[in-house]
């Protein structure tokens, strides 16, 4: 098994041990549970379950993982969850670090990691400054680059501090701005402070529903339950709209993220499925994960045979009730702040993107592309486009968001 061990600055009692296996994360997890929940910023995606799963299914050839531990006295106190990849820029060939799982475009519908940063609790500069420092000669890198992280956590100004101090380029930029449903006072009284007309129309499409359908709504967390309902997920995509123009959960850019990360987070309670039946029909779904009272909306959809009655609104509204219940204290329904989204009263919070440019005019030369020029943006905005005019045509590409894993099945048989 490989395993490295190096010892930076005696004096400061800092050790730094670099781990590059599955087997090797899980012998730290104890110690990785413990100090995820001593951070201030909450989100699931720095738990030990969410990056184990997401390398489970994301790895290949072109990525290493690299997490780095740092320990003070033998005492475990900080963890950044990192890999090292190989990419190509244009013609170029690339290495940068990242963050584990991040996705190629912060802002693309396919992102699924609310929230990334350092698992630093007393995140101080001279933390920051020791994993800078750790990093400066490995893996002969061009650039880091890691999103998202919450503009109000201290990684960003104390990762500034450090990277200038070694005589890199830093450059912070906003991402998107996740829309948060803070949970607050009581259902009722909140539930009051929607628009008449919402509430109006909400109570008239339940109503409506109730007329023609015994409905139930369902909760599951248990892992059996969320196994056996993976396929009723499926099933409600299939007579959706995302399953021909959207990305479903089907996608091939998930690589089975959704139903691998039962077998790792659901002995935690961390995952909730709601369905929303009428009669004996499943019509509405989400998929939630619950961390340290915070839920995270990470994907849904309804059958569009329904949507006069505004299944994902019915449902939704089950589940905010629910939370109120529950001493929840908040719900993220990740960017983009839809008009569906605003009727349910939300606040935004913004992530940035951070990237630490390596010395040497090669490095320089990615600065100027992908900041100056915000080449990202448009790479993103014209890969889009393409994938949507080629999917008119019915031409599929491997490696495509708007690919379907059973559609990539179709095009190996061809």
């Amino acid at each position: 098994m490989k395993k490295t061990i190096t010892t930076y600055n005696r004096s400061s009692e800092y050790e730094i041990e670099t781990l590059t296996t599955l087997e090797q994360l899980a012998t730290i997890r104890t110690e990785w549970d413990s100090l995820v929940k001593q951070m201030p910023i909450v989100s699931p995606c720095i738990t030990y379950e969410w990056l184990a799963t997401w390398w489970i299914c994301m790895k290949d050839d072109d990525k290493e993982l690299y997490v780095v531990v740092i320990k003070k006295s033998g005492t475990l106190i900080g963890i950044a969850p990192l890999m090292l990849v190989k990419d190509r820029f244009l013609f170029f060939k690339i290495r940068k670090i990242e963050f584990l799982s991040m996705s190629k475009y912060a802002d693309s519908p396919s992102n699924i990691a609310v929230s990334i940063d350092f698992i630093i609790p007393n995140n101080n500069d001279e933390i920051i400054n020791t994993l800078i420092q750790f990093l400066k000669n490995k893996f002969n890198w061009h650039f880091i680059r890691l999103n998202p992280v919450a503009s109000d956590s201290p990684t960003i100004e104390n990762l500034k501090t450090a990277t200038i101090k070694s005589g890199y380029k830093y450059n912070a930029n906003v991402v998107f701005d996740n829309v948060i449903l803070p949970i607050t006072d009581s259902w009722q009284n909140y539930f009051k402070s929607l628009s008449k007309n919402f509430r109006k129309h909400l109570n008239a499409a339940e109503k409506r529903l109730k007329e023609k359908y015994e409905i139930t709504v369902e909760l599951h967390t248990a892992k059996e339950e969320l196994r056996l309902h993976m396929a009723t997920l499926l099933d409600i995509e299939k007579r959706s709209w995302k399953w021909d123009i959207g990305i479903s959960i089907n996608s091939i850019v998930f690589c089975d993220f959704f139903n691998r990360l039962i077998d790792l987070g659901a002995d935690s309670g961390m995952i909730q499925l709601w369905l929303l039946r009428v009669g004996n029909k499943y019509i509405a779904y989400d998929y939630n994960i619950l961390f340290q009272n915070s839920v995270t909306s990470l994907k849904g959809s309804y059958d569009s045979d329904y949507h006069s009655y505004g299944p994902g609104n019915i449902l939704l509204a089950k589940e905010i009730e629910h939370a109120f219940q529950q001493k929840v204290t908040s719900i993220n329904m990740l960017w983009g702040m839809t008009t569906t989204k605003q009727r349910w009263l939300p606040v935004t919070k913004t992530y940035m993107q951070i990237f630490i440019f390596n010395h040497g005019w090669y490095p320089q030369f990615l600065n100027f592309i992908l900041i100056k020029l915000h080449y990202l943006s448009f790479e993103r905005v014209f890969i889009e486009y393409r994938d949507r005019l080629l999917r008119k045509f019915n031409i599929r590409l491997r490696n495509s968001e708007l690919t379907r894993i059973d559609q990539l099945n179709e095009i190996k048989r061809k």
